[in-house]
């Protein structure tokens, strides 16, 4: 399996330090995961080209780009 570049976009790594800690740990661990498997069980696509990854509450919006290897988390909320 091809291994994906994790990019947090500035807005979503404000929303990462609001985030209290023990559940930001855990946001970082799946993130760091992203790179070996953009799309784990447990996700699903939202918008035409946005996932979502539910971490204990935590909902991480992210994009996908196969061909050049990135993903790119967008926004980190628990709305």
């Amino acid at each position: 399996m091809a291994s994906f570049r994790v990019a947090i976009e500035a807005v979503a790594e404000r929303d990462l330090r609001a985030v209290p800690f023990p559940f930001r740990r855990q946001i970082n661990i799946q993130l760091n995961k992203l790179k070996d498997d953009p799309a784990p069980s447990g996700s699903e696509m939202v918008d035409e080209g946005v996932m979502r990854l539910t971490v204990h509450g935590w909902y991480v919006l992210y994009d996908v780009d196969e061909e050049v290897g990135i993903v790119t988390i967008l926004a980190i909320t628990n709305d």
